[in-house]
Parts: C-alpha cells; sequence; structure tokens
C-alpha cells in the first residue's frame, strides 16, 4: 500500500521500520511505502489468509525446508552436516524466502515459536558464511573451485538477491541485524569481484539487482546502488557466454536494458529485471531508465498479459510468447 505525499490517513506512532519496499527516502519516488505497522487487517478475507500464513504455512514452509534438505546443505558448507548435497543449485534461496517471509509476519506480532524457527535458520546461515564473505552452499559444497564460472545457470547472484531481501525483511520487521550483518559481509565482497576495473559479468537470473537497491536503502552504503547499476549496464553485452537453454533474449541479454522495447524470454527474469530496473531509477532518476520502463510497460500490458494479471505464455522455458499469443490453458 502507498500514500501519495499530500494524502492523509490516521497512522501508529511508531514507523521505525518501513514497508517491503521502502520509498520514504527514494527522492523520485511519486509515491511512498507506509510502515509495516502503519495498517493492520482486523477482519474479513485477507485476515483470514495472514491467519493461516501464520498459523499453518510458514510451519509448513519450515517442515519442509528441513524435509528437503535446504538446512543440511547449510550445515554441510558449515563443515557440520551429515550426508549428501540436496541439488537444485538454488535450494539455499529457499530458506532467505522463508526468512523474508517470518521477517514480515513477526512485524504483525510476537509469535515465540516463529522467532525460534527463524534463529534455527539464521543462525544456519551465519555459520555456513565463509570468511571472505562468499555465502552459497551449492558451491561451497559441491564446486569450490568454480565459483562465479557459471553466471548464466549458478544462480549465486540470485541466492545472494535473496538473502539480501530476507535480511532487509527481518530487519524491518523486527530490528534483528544478524542477517542484515551477514548481508553486508557478502555484498562487500561481491563488490570486491564485480564492478569497473573488476571482473565483468551479469547474472543469467536477475534478482540481485532489487535486492542490492533495498539493501542500500535499508544501510545507506552507496556502493551497493552503484553494484546493482553495474549489473544492470552489463546486459546485452554477451557476457553470460552462449546460452545454454534457448537464446539470448530467453535471460533478456539480447539488449541493453535502456535500448529494450519489448518484454522477452522467461518472464520470471523478466519482471525481475525491471523491478530492478525501477528501482534504480526512483534513487537516480535516470531518464533513460524511465523511457525503457514505459516501452517494457506498454509492450506488456497491451500485447502480453492476461486478463487476470498473469504473464509468460509459453510452457517451454516458462517465457513470454508473440504479441497476443495467450493461450487459455498450458501456460
Amino acid at each position: 500500500m502507498a500514500l501519495d505525499d499530500h494524502d492523509q490517513m490516521t497512522r501508529k506512532t511508531n514507523t521505525m521500520h518501513k514497508g517491503p519496499v521502502d520509498t520514504a527516502a527514494s527522492p523520485h519516488a511519486k509515491l511512498r511505502t507506509l510502515p509495516l505497522d502503519a495498517v493492520e487487517i482486523d477482519g474479513g478475507f485477507w485476515k483470514r489468509w495472514q491467519d493461516t500464513n501464520q498459523a499453518v504455512s510458514l510451519r509448513h514452509g519450515y517442515r519442509q525446508l528441513e524435509k528437503s534438505g535446504n538446512f543440511n546443505n547449510l550445515l554441510l558448507a558449515a563443515g557440520k552436516g551429515e550426508g549428501d548435497y540436496r541439488t537444485p543449485v538454488f535450494m539455499d534461496s529457499d530458506i532467505y524466502k522463508w526468512l523474508e517471509a517470518a521477517g514480515y509476519e513477526l512485524a504483525r506480532h510476537d509469535d515465540p515459536e516463529l522467532v525460534q524457527m527463524a534463529d534455527y535458520a539464521i543462525r544456519l546461515v551465519e555459520d555456513a558464511q565463509g570468511e571472505d564473505g562468499y555465502l552459497n552452499s551449492y558451491w561451497q559444497v559441491v564446486e569450490p573451485q568454480r565459483r562465479w564460472q557459471d553466471l548464466q545457470h549458478g544462480h549465486e547472484l540470485y541466492c545472494a538477491g535473496h538473502l539480501f531481501q530476507a535480511a532487509v525483511a527481518y530487519y524491518r520487521g523486527t530490528g534483528d541485524e544478524r542477517l542484515l550483518n551477514v548481508s553486508r559481509r557478502f555484498a562487500d565482497y561481491i563488490d570486491s569481484v564485480f564492478g569497473p576495473g573488476k571482473r565483468a559479468g551479469t547474472p543469467g537470473h536477475p534478482e540481485v539487482e532489487t535486492a542490492l537497491v533495498e539493501l542500500y536503502r535499508a544501510t545507506g552504503e552507496r556502493r551497493y546502488l552503484d553494484l546493482a547499476i553495474y549489473f544492470l549496464d552489463q546486459r546485452g553485452r554477451g557476457l553470460l557466454g552462449a546460452h545454454r537453454w534457448g537464446t539470448p533474449a530467453y535471460y533478456q541479454d539480447h539488449v541493453p536494458v535502456r535500448d529494450a522495447e519489448t518484454v522477452e524470454g522467461h518472464a520470471v527474469r523478466q519482471l525481475y529485471l525491471t523491478a530492478g530496473m525501477t528501482d534504480a531509477y526512483l534513487e537516480t532518476g535516470e531518464p533513460a531508465l524511465m523511457a525503457a520502463l514505459e516501452r517494457l510497460w506498454q509492450n506488456r500490458v497491451s500485447k502480453k498479459l492476461h486478463v487476470p494479471g498473469g504473464l509468460g505464455a509459453q510452457h517451454a522455458g516458462e517465457a513470454f510468447g508473440e504479441p497476443y499469443e495467450l493461450p487459455n490453458e498450458r501456460a
């Protein structure tokens, strides 16, 4: 929920922690996010779903992380686990998504059992982080010699982004800075590897861009915003190499972001990328980013959007299709 600068409403007094996206200090934002504790839903449809999320879904999610091996993967990275690593390579991101959800639920009210679950997950994350700040259990355990060698499919930066989002959410929801400290160490390490005069690269699966902007908003560290913009700048320059699955457009690597005219490829990747572009614009006001976003928006809503809001017309590749390719089934 957002308010225009001139709108007014009754608010609670404690506004320390902001909403899921904090545009309170973004110089080019026209809408301002409300603090997390500014509004309560006290009945009806959404209250029932909130309560179900708190009482059932988060507990079930935690049990699935135990059952599926996500937690044990982090234990293996910390040198404490037993058994084999459980794939796929992006298993860590599920833990971070759960922690993000837990952080926002704990902003709503205290839940000692949920806090205990989150504490366990946070300790695992802390223990798994390397001395240099690096953190990704797959690449630490299974292929440590190939760190950053598969930006196209390795999901290292994607998982990092979800860690940063979880850290900001947990901090905003609870005031707990442990994940934020882990994230800053990892972001500092990434910044030491990538950037002008350093390694050239961009993630095959966008997400870290919007997350780095949120990390910048939470910490005030300008380097994180600059790194987000750097990753945006590197798209469309062939840095991802030969594409093993689909065309460069599948990865939004076919054209520089400021020159993009149409939404293409894997729908989730495209949406994460445009979210990162949007957050970068809100902080910089760069006209070329806004012009590209307006073109992409018009192309998406006028030619590639299902009536209920669904995106991604093709089952193969979970991808956008041609203009007006909007099947009713198997999409």
